[in-house]
């Protein structure tokens, strides 16, 4: 599933250099969204524990379990991936990474950030994420996925405006997501 991605998107990564004269560097950011945007597509909703488990394993030997894709399931309900990658990144048990991720003091989640190996520019949006899946699942209301992607996008985008700004409502929807984790990337 994950070769597929890669094929598709390395195809996509040569059609933008050599139709649109896209930058190399800008079109590797591109295809490296694309590709796991694609990877999460393809491994779909209903993918078992042992599916999704698989996946986080072949992402971490081929070194494509990069802060992006960590970052996008969670934004999107998929905590069983959003776990496990963070397990496999941490190396430590998916139950201590949940452990950790239901304390809801700062340094828990450090500590589990830290031994992700993350980078700090990180750590703001994906707390946020973190936060405000956590508020989202306690209330028992289960939002639809478009529901549940555009409240996680929102937190995410509100922890990331500076804090010089003055205070603007923002409303944005799912399609955003490939904003946020561009701006991330970046």
């Amino acid at each position: 599933m994950e070769r597929l991605a890669f094929l598709v998107s390395d195809k996509l990564r040569e059609r933008l250099i050599a139709r649109h004269k896209i930058s190399s560097d800008l079109s590797a950011r591109l295809t490296v969204l694309a590709r796991e945007r694609t990877t999460m597509e393809l491994l779909g909703e209903g993918a078992s524990e042992e599916q999704i488990a698989r996946l986080v394993r072949q992402l971490w030997k081929t070194g494509r379990l990069t802060p992006t894709i960590i970052l996008r399931p969670i934004c999107t309900g998929e905590t069983q991936f959003f776990q496990d990658a963070m397990a496999r990144s941490a190396n430590m048990t998916v139950d201590t990474v949940n452990r950790l991720l239901r304390d809801e003091g700062a340094r828990a989640f450090d500590d589990l950030f830290r031994s992700a190996g993350l980078p700090g520019g990180l750590r703001g949006p994906l707390r946020a994420a973190v936060d405000r899946a956590r508020e989202l699942l306690r209330h028992g209301a289960a939002p639809s996925r478009a529901e549940f992607t555009r409240d996680m996008i929102n937190g995410v985008m509100s922890r990331m405006e500076s804090d010089a700004e003055p205070p603007r409502r923002h409303d944005y929807g799912a399609a955003d997501l490939e904003f946020v984790l561009a701006r991330l990337a970046a």
